[in-house]
């Protein structure tokens, strides 16, 4: 993947996971039918294949693939998309207080409910999207088998969303809103969220209501690490959403009852957690929580000690109510530590923090995550795939903050590595001395910017990054 070439006509007959050529985006729409007792219901849409069901009547016969086939009659039929359905999407990945931002357009589309219902789109009063499924890439990484052997996915898979062989996905979790941006006929249904729940109720909230209670089970105390401090008060207290979509939950089938898992949240499981604390248990939370990784100067933070007038050092402990969202919480445990905390979302929902004063240094960050195994499972550091390196750009500029133009390839995750070989001077300054080896360029993405599309001409990555001197593992 490290050599960018044209494509020749014959070889987009033929297109392999290497090829940067036949734009796809696969959906999942999974909702909440609120008017039917919260039964689950999902909606996919796709652009690599489609499903067909032939009528067989009295004296008409549909085509399939040009020829009629009575014998398909009543029957489903999975086959290469012959007219892809128009969908954009836009994706924001910025590395400061936010989760990184989603937003898809789909044009001219309708979709049946399971009772045969035309739904135009989503009344907040029926159906609430709990999550959004987003697989892109190329053809060549999503076709089933060899071109030739017109194999196609089986029923189940074609209701699953996945990526696969250099494909990426992402998931949006948090703050959805569904507005329609055109009515027929150039309608445009538009989703937007966040792949994390950067809005997100905690499971419950605390019932402790006199002074005896709250110092029976303070919130906080100086004998605590910071780690565990945000263990107790951010894993502890909300679910992460992507284990319903992309872990071991995905598994969990619809139910068509409701299952109460907390005063706040529902789910298709139950959760146990303390009513008086509105903590989860810590089993619970290892599984469902939204966990936190930490800079290596967080790690070493601490609550300021104190001393009282004989110069004898004592522990002391707060109680206060955790605020409503992750964010809230974040800046009044702030307050306590004397410290300037920043965090954002990696794409699996997880929260990565880091002191404000450390985003001067790119490197320390992506050094201190990296130890996290944050970015270990990413398409990106695939050897086998990109290996961390730029398959192909249309610019690049390197200054002290680096810009980045390239086509669709992968979604980046917040300080992640990247690296790019060049044979031409691309920085800004002028340059005296000619070279013609090869030079590599390593950089640090603070933020990226995505837009495609299956139809529009539209394929385009800006990064923004730091250019690092040095070789990085």
């Amino acid at each position: 993947m490290s050599n960018a070439v044209l494509i020749k006509d014959e070889q987009k007959l033929n297109l392999t996971p290497e090829d940067l050529f036949d734009r796809i985006i696969n959906l999942k729409i999974n909702c909440v039918d609120v008017a039917n007792k919260n039964q689950r219901e999902s909606f996919v849409i796709r652009s690599d294949y489609e499903m067909i069901y032939p009528e067989v009547r009295d004296t008409v016969d549909t085509p399939v693939d040009g020829t009629i086939i009575p014998s398909l009659g009543n029957r489903v039929i999975i086959r290469r998309c012959t007219v892809k359905p128009s969908i954009k999407v836009q994706c924001k990945m910025v590395t400061s207080n936010v989760g990184t931002n989603v937003e898809v357009f789909v044009s001219n589309f309708f979709m049946l409910t399971k009772d045969g219902k035309h739904l135009r789109s989503f009344n907040n009063s029926q159906y609430i999207i709990e999550s959004v499924e987003i697989a892109m890439g190329y053809w060549g990484q999503f076709r089933v088998g060899k071109e030739s052997d017109y194999t196609v996915p089986t029923y189940d898979e074609y209701f699953t969303v996945d990526a696969k062989n250099g494909a990426d996905k992402i998931t949006v979790t948090g703050a959805i809103v569904v507005t329609t941006d055109k009515l027929p006929p150039d309608s445009v249904l538009h989703i937007k969220g966040y792949v994390g729940d950067i809005y997100s109720s905690p499971i419950a909230v605390s019932n402790i209501k006199t002074v005896e209670q709250a110092t029976a089970k303070p919130v906080i105390s100086s004998d605590e690490g910071l780690e565990q401090i945000l263990y107790d008060n951010i894993t502890r207290r909300y679910l992460n959403k992507h284990y319903f979509t992309e872990g071991e939950g995905a598994n969990i089938p619809f139910i068509k009852k409701n299952i109460q898992v907390s005063d706040i949240e529902t789910y298709g499981l139950p959760v146990t957690y303390d009513p008086e604390t509105g903590l989860i248990t810590p089993a619970d939370a290892d599984k469902y929580g939204t966990k936190v990784f930490l800079s290596d100067q967080v790690k070493e933070l601490s609550i300021p000690k104190a001393f009282d007038a004989d110069g004898n050092e004592y522990k002391k402990e707060f109680y206060f109510e955790s605020g409503w969202t992750i964010g809230q919480t974040i800046a009044r445990i702030s307050t306590f530590m004397c410290t300037d905390l920043n965090y954002t979302f990696n794409r699996k929902g997880e929260l990565l923090v880091y002191l404000a004063k450390e985003a001067g240094d790119v490197k320390s960050l992506y050094t201190s995550f990296f130890k996290e195994g944050v970015y270990k499972d990413t398409v990106l550091v695939n050897k086998a795939l990109y290996d961390n390196k730029l398959p192909a750009v249309y610019n690049i500029n390197v200054d002290a903050v680096a810009t980045i133009v390239c086509p669709f390839f992968t979604f980046f995750e917040p300080f992640q590595y990247v690296e790019f070989a060049s044979r031409y001077a691309l920085t800004s300054l002028v340059s005296y001395f000619a070279s013609y080896s090869p030079t590599i360029y390593r950089f640090l993405v603070i933020n990226a910017l995505i837009s495609f599309a299956t139809v529009d001409e539209l394929n385009e990555v800006q990064i923004t990054a730091v250019a690092m001197n040095e070789s990085t593992s």
